[in-house]
């Protein structure tokens, strides 16, 4: 379950630097908001984590305020595999 965070990460890597954020910051990271990725990319990483993870997401997660963040997105993840 540790790696789930470094390979959500990992989704983001390309499109921004991580390197310098704390943990903190990590979790509060509005990707939504800030704009991280285009109408297509925000698919294709939908459909990368979910086969990534062998989940799928409800429609009611895709439009929550949890899954707008880094943190929130990791928390979904960890609650449909555990």
């Amino acid at each position: 379950m540790d790696d789930i965070p470094k390979k959500v990460l990992s989704y983001f890597s390309s499109k921004m630097d991580v390197s310098g954020l704390n943990e903190v910051e990590i979790d509060a990271y509005n990707y939504i908001d800030n704009k991280l990725f285009d109408s297509m990319e925000f698919v294709m990483l939908i459909s990368s984590i979910e086969t990534d993870f062998n989940i799928s997401f409800s429609q009611e997660e895709l439009g929550s305020d949890a899954f707008r963040t880094m943190g929130g997105l990791i928390n979904i993840i960890q609650k449909k595999i555990i």
